[in-house]
């Protein structure tokens, strides 16, 4: 597969390991001399390195062994704020009735609850966001996900529960957190697995030269990541799949203010 624009790429996948590495360093800004990077917000070349991410790494992802893993790792990664999530605190029995009680206890408080990096909505069900949040990570909990099952198996069996059905994005992002525990560490698909969202079809396509709106089916998406990891491991560094999807969605929003637009902060992969 071709990739004419491969080196704008290559180029914000360098420069933002610089950007992380100075900044991780201590050095005082600015980080970059370019003027996009310096001035948005762009998540990590590895998801592993964004800061909501090592929260979990360090709050949650010891706990996978625990009856109620499923359901705080689903509840966290659609609330996405290490605020909220460390008010709660973590639990080893599920107790949904318990939890919901002290989020809306919490949002009284006037503090921000969710953070808006990610989209999530009711889905047009008429009812509180919190309840519904609940309801879907109560839902997750239930589930039966077998230790070192695949990706693939392992995001099927989540993306079926009702709130993370779809574009798969959200079961997509519960699943890269599971990755990293013993859960789902020996995955037979570990490095190759991923599940297209908007923003890296977005980037894809521009990547390839193909009008922005064109739809990726999974199979001829994976095909073109692994031929695009290839490149990458043998010009900068090597990434797995869900990292590689990451990246082009950061390039889409790189590339959208190189040409005058204004890229939203974060949105899906």
């Amino acid at each position: 597969m071709n990739f004419p624009d491969l080196s704008t790429l290559l180029y914000w996948i360098r420069e933002r390991e610089v950007i992380r590495g100075k900044k991780e360093a201590g050095e005082p800004r600015p980080w970059t001399i370019d003027p996009i990077l310096h001035n948005y917000r762009f998540c990590n070349v590895h998801r592993a390195d964004d800061k909501v991410t090592r929260w979990f790494a360090r709050h949650y992802y010891p706990h996978w062994e625990a009856p109620s893993f499923l359901g705080y790792m689903t509840l966290g990664r659609l609330i996405n704020e290490p605020a909220t999530m460390e008010y709660l605190k973590f639990r080893e029995q599920w107790t949904p009735d318990d939890i919901l009680s002290r989020l809306h206890q919490y949002r009284l408080t006037g503090v921000r609850v969710f953070n808006p990096a990610y989209i999530v909505t009711t889905c047009g069900v008429k009812m509180d966001k919190l309840d519904y949040v609940v309801r879907v990570a109560s839902d997750v909990q239930k589930l039966s996900l077998p230790q070192s099952s695949s990706l693939n198996w392992a995001f099927k069996t989540i993306s079926s529960v009702d709130g993370l059905k779809g574009s798969g994005f959200l079961a997509a992002q519960i699943i890269a957190d599971l990755k990293y525990t013993p859960r789902l560490s020996e995955a037979v698909d570990w490095e190759t697995w991923c599940s297209p969202g908007p923003g890296s079809m977005r980037g894809l396509n521009r990547l390839t030269g193909t009008v922005l709106t064109k739809r990726w089916d999974p199979g001829q998406f994976r095909q073109a990541i692994t031929d695009l990891r290839k490149i990458v491991f043998q010009e900068v560094m090597s990434m797995d799949a869900q990292d590689m999807q990451n990246c082009l969605c950061e390039y889409d929003k790189y590339v959208r203010a190189k040409e005058g637009g204004r890229p939203k902060q974060n949105y899906g992969h």
